[in-house]
């Protein structure tokens, strides 16, 4: 059974980012920000790219991308494309979004210096594209703990409720709010956490990144966290297991 999938390796970060349609408004730099509250939108109605260039070989076995409107066009999707020469013609893995929220895809590892995400739409219609990623996923060493509420479940709305000046209700609305949660990993080897904790404590201290909790189970459940206050460091539960309890909120 696969563990919970961590996406915060993004190799349009490093690499040579050539877009189909570049618009000064909504440029493509928007899509792998890590900010959901700008996006990558082409000015022409039809299907698009971003292809990049690593300069070298690289490894991927995983893409990710969150569209607040791509979802609603039937017949769209996300490819990802490897290849040694570019434009990248090696299919590697597709993303038919048919629900709203982000949407995280694990592929067998490939290894090549271009790739290729292609945008396609159906019909006269130019998507949103807030965040892109594909690079390398982080497999956590063990499985979810008993407690664990998954944040795709949780609700995204916080109720505010009006009372009159006697205390009466007068109504209630909903304003939109991350959902909070815990991911706890214990039973962690001492050289697994030593391996993998810097790298992944330097992205998340400044950016979101992706969960997907059960990838075996539940594939249309991924989110982007962010951290939530000061991220606790490892810590010994004795002599041999260390483990790490992220505080997070997320938007699924």
């Amino acid at each position: 059974m696969t563990n919970t999938l961590i996406g915060y390796d993004n190799k349009l970060d490093t690499g040579t980012v050539v877009a189909s349609d570049d618009p000064a408004a909504t440029p493509k730099e928007n899509a792998y920000d890590w900010m959901l509250f700008d996006y990558w939108q082409p000015a022409a109605a039809t299907s698009h790219t971003l292809d990049i260039d690593m300069g070298s070989a690289v490894d991927v076995d995983y893409f990710a991308f969150y569209s607040s409107d791509l979802y609603t066009e039937a017949g769209a999707s996300v490819k990802l494309y490897g290849g040694s020469s570019n434009p990248a013609t090696t299919l590697i893995g597709t993303i038919s979004p048919t629900t709203r929220g982000p949407k995280f895809k694990s592929v067998a590892s490939n290894n090549y210096r271009y790739w290729r995400l292609e945008i396609s739409t159906t019909g006269s219609f130019s998507p949103k594209i807030q965040l892109a990623s594909l690079g390398e996923k982080l497999e956590l060493q063990r499985g979810l703990r008993d407690g664990f509420a998954p944040p795709a479940l949780g609700s995204r709305n916080m109720p505010v409720t009006s009372v009159s000046q006697n205390g009466l209700f007068l109504g209630r609305s909903l304003e939109v709010a991350p959902v909070k949660f815990n991911l706890s990993m214990t039973n962690l080897t001492a050289a697994w956490v030593r391996s993998n904790w810097p790298n992944l404590l330097a992205h998340i201290e400044k950016y979101p990144f992706w969960i997907l909790p059960q990838p075996d189970d539940y594939t249309d459940e991924a989110v982007i966290a962010w951290t939530s206050g000061k991220v606790a460091q490892p810590a010994y539960s004795d002599a041999a297991f260390m483990q790490v309890n992220l505080a997070l909120e997320a938007f699924a």
